[in-house]
């Protein structure tokens, strides 16, 4: 399993988005529109089921159809991220609580509201 920080998300998105593209792109920023690369919506599924294999992460396809810049896939990602290690926080949580024998279960972690500045 491959772990990427969540500094190292921007980078790992540039590095795919040039790596697939047919111009003479060299560089590309956070504000840089998708539309702008000529990345079409089956070309941006591509490019989440690459991050989502690269990172171990799952991605909603809401999310996905809601991407319209660089920055958005590294936002989508860092939720993603931590969504993850709250999901297995909270499976930890509760693995203790039950090997401890308290029958109180902790609340599912649903919430994806974050506020990334």
């Amino acid at each position: 399993m491959n772990t990427i920080s969540m500094t190292g998300f921007d980078k790992l998105v540039s590095q795919l988005i040039l790596g697939n593209l047919t111009t003479d792109i060299k560089m590309i920023e956070s504000d840089t529109l998708l539309s702008e690369l000529n990345i079409d919506s089956l070309e941006r599924l591509s490019i989440a089921v690459d991050l989502e294999e690269s990172c171990d992460l799952e991605i909603p396809d809401e999310e996905i159809d809601e991407m319209e810049s660089v920055g958005d896939i590294v936002e989508c990602l860092e939720r993603a991220s931590i969504l993850k290690k709250k999901k297995r926080l909270s499976k930890c949580l509760s693995h203790a609580r039950f090997s401890a024998g308290l029958s109180v279960q902790p609340k599912a972690v649903t919430d994806m509201s974050l506020k990334i500045v």
